[in-house]
């Protein structure tokens, strides 16, 4: 069943994907993939748990062959049987579209959260962008669906800007009502508003075409989550990068959330940005792109009233009204 969660952008966690050694040890298994999966909190919580408990699995490091992936049927299904509308994080532990998750798990997963599952939203997060525009592709094709429901949220991690024109043109090209980016743990500045693809360059976030007009129904970002990295040796964020985020996202009418600054967080200046009050009540000149110190923070940054007021901001996809009244 689905547990409540401290990830302040949702409401439940739903892990269905677990895994099964060879020696019949289970938890979670993933495999490595970009510079977000460095320090992965879930890592860290499976070896925990093996230790304390003797039935983690040795997370990341076991080969494909080495681990069953077993699919938690009954936990979707007391989940569904939920009457309360809930946000519903599904495989907080891994990764949905993992190249290890066989393609009937998967699409037997979007039977019951897409046709099934309306009562709750169901926010689904991928590195691998890739396998999930292929399977999310097929599953629709072979269930004669244009996209998937406004009620399941497709997403893609996008920590730094190597990885940001893949993961965010492969989410544009997949067909999904609501479609989102996790900026977490944001290591360096993004922008949205170019991503490449191809020879051409696209704004996902006000879905427009270099040098043309947005045409109607062009696709785009709907809801970006950003925050700087927590834990044992979290890397750096400069503030100006979350800054960044929360203005074109502001001046596209796309929605943002800010869940933390993190434990490393950075002033950091931009000559495009209007300068940040920090700490609260004060200013600083911003004159060039450049790391300035590090802010102490309590706690992993998550206390905003210790954060510029620009960035206290927590909005939610720009086309979603939010659960409908009982």
């Amino acid at each position: 069943m689905g547990e409540g969660s401290n990830i302040e952008w949702t409401g439940d966690t739903l892990n269905v994907f677990t895994a099964l050694d060879a020696d019949g040890r289970g938890g979670w298994h993933c495999e490595k993939v970009s510079p977000g999966c460095s320090n992965c909190y879930a890592e860290a919580l499976n070896v925990a748990r093996r230790w304390e408990h003797g039935t983690g699995l040795p997370y990341h490091k076991a080969s494909r062959g080495e681990v069953k992936i077993r699919f938690e049927a009954a936990r979707l299904e007391a989940q569904l049987r939920k009457t309360r509308p809930r946000m519903v994080f599904v495989n907080s532990m891994t990764d949905t579209f993992g190249e290890f998750v066989p393609d009937e798990f998967v699409f037997d997963l979007l039977d019951a959260i897409a046709l099934r599952g309306g009562s709750h939203v169901w926010q689904l997060l991928t590195k691998r962008e890739r396998r999930m525009r292929e399977l999310v592709t097929a599953w629709l094709e072979s269930r004669r669906l244009d996209e998937l429901p406004a009620h399941v949220w497709l997403g893609v991690t996008v920590e730094n800007a190597g990885v940001c024109s893949s993961r965010v043109g492969e989410l544009i090209g997949t067909p999904a009502a609501v479609r989102w980016v996790s900026a977490e743990p944001l290591l360096g500045p993004i922008d949205l508003r170019r991503i490449q693809v191809g020879d051409r360059q696209f704004d996902a976030l006000a879905g427009r075409w270099e040098g043309c007009h947005p045409e109607v129904g062009e696709p785009h970002i709907n809801w970006v989550v950003a925050g700087g990295e927590s834990g044992k040796g979290a890397r750096i964020c400069v503030a100006s990068w979350i800054q960044a985020l929360v203005g074109d996202c502001q001046r596209s009418g796309v929605g943002v959330f800010v869940k933390q600054l993190g434990e490393n967080v950075h002033e950091g200046a931009s000559l495009r940005m209007e300068p940040l009050q920090w700490p609260p009540g004060t200013r600083y000149e911003a004159r060039e792109a450049r790391i300035t110190k590090r802010v102490k923070l309590t706690g992993k940054g998550k206390d905003m009233a210790e954060w510029p007021e620009a960035l206290r901001v927590r909005g939610w996809p720009d086309n979603w009204g939010g659960f409908p009244s009982k």
